[in-house]
């Protein structure tokens, strides 16, 4: 009872969501004669367990969603996508004595964060082989999404999912959005550490972010994780200025001789030309300007996926040289500017006082 009191005052809106989530299982097991068997995850946006279900004779998932988390654009869309490399939905309705949403699900086996850091995973012989595999239905389920004006917004290892036959599925709809309209970056999923510089929160809150753009960076930086066993979150801390947190790990395991030798460590059995290619692969999303990242459709030619020939364009001039930034003065560093398409060197002289300062001139000269 201490314990449950204790977590009513530290987090009380915390404890009444996960009442209602529970209340939720127990009416499907009530209604439905569903039997609980464990919980998958618990996410910001919600909830899911694993429940067998008599009528399918199979166990399912089931995702549980509060009223303080509904999205309404989630119940109307994800139900009606149809791919073979995005999770169905069986069966979804509301629940309106405890205003919560159900979402049914086929059970998969597990996640591709869970499959690729495992290290007996890397030790197999046709570990990359598999790892391509299931990029390239990651990037057809993305190309599914895209071609109906829709973008997931949330992409990371932990949301694509690898069924029993092997197959790569995209999960958890909570942020998908068209792609007929401005986003602004409140309207985005990921961590901050995950997302594109445009949707940087020291921007102003209006500045429009592309859809599509966002989801191929979001792949780029999931690529960068799973290639170099690289954990962001656990690397970055998360106070949201993109140019000091994010850039300086991006940059230096983007330089080409540590990214060789941790994708070699990661992967021992790839051979230099896979690491070559992995790297432009990965480059040709990680463009700091939206317009230049390469599209899905394009993505799913390059040779890295044995899938075409399209070989994408030289790394972003951004990733050529680091910024000189000195974090303890903060009064000069260098920023990459773009005109007409060429870069060249600015320098700034900035104050201490305001360290969201320094991250907003540059924001200024990339995105003006």
């Amino acid at each position: 009872m201490a314990i449950v009191e204790k977590e009513i005052r530290d987090n009380p809106k915390s404890f009444k969501r996960s009442v209602v989530v529970y209340r939720t299982l127990d009416v499907l097991e009530e209604d439905k004669n569903y039997s609980y068997i464990k919980a998958l995850g618990k996410g910001s946006y919600g909830d899911v367990h694993l429940m067998f279900d008599p009528k399918r004779h199979s166990p399912i998932a089931v995702k549980v969603v509060t009223a303080d988390c509904f999205s309404a654009t989630e119940m109307a869309l994800w139900p009606k996508l149809k791919h073979n490399n995005i999770v169905p939905v069986l069966e979804s309705y509301r629940l309106m004595s405890l205003d919560s949403t159900i979402f049914m699900m086929p059970a998969q086996q597990t996640s591709l964060q869970a499959m690729v850091y495992g290290s007996q995973f890397r030790m197999l012989p046709d570990a990359m082989d598999k790892v391509k595999s299931w990029l390239y239905q990651t990037l057809c389920g993305l190309e599914y999404l895209h071609e109906n004006n829709l973008c997931h917004l949330d992409l990371k290892a932990d949301n694509v999912l690898i069924s029993r036959n092997s197959t790569a599925k995209i999960c958890d709809f909570s942020f998908i959005n068209t792609t007929d309209k401005n986003l602004y970056r409140y309207e985005t999923g990921l961590p901050h550490i995950y997302r594109p510089p445009e949707a940087c929160n020291t921007l102003p809150a209006d500045t429009p972010v592309n859809g599509k753009s966002f989801d191929a960076w979001s792949f780029g930086v999931m690529m960068v994780e799973i290639f170099t066993n690289l954990y962001m979150s656990k690397n970055i801390e998360e106070n949201m200025c993109w140019l000091q947190d994010v850039y300086p790990t991006l940059y230096e395991i983007l330089q080409e001789k540590k990214f060789t030798c941790a994708m070699g460590i990661t992967f021992f059995n790839s051979s230099e030309e896979e690491i070559k290619q992995s790297l432009n692969f990965i480059h040709s999303f990680l463009m700091t300007d939206s317009d230049e990242r390469v599209s899905i459709s394009q993505a799913k030619r390059h040779p890295f996926l044995q899938k075409g020939t399209f070989y994408g364009p030289k790394p972003d001039t951004f990733w050529n040289w680091k910024l000189s930034i000195d974090h303890k003065e903060f009064n000069e560093m260098y920023i990459v500017k773009r005109k007409n398409r060429q870069w060249k060197m600015n320098t700034f002289k900035l104050t201490a006082d305001d360290i969201k300062r320094y991250n907003d001139a540059f924001f200024k000269t990339m995105f003006s």
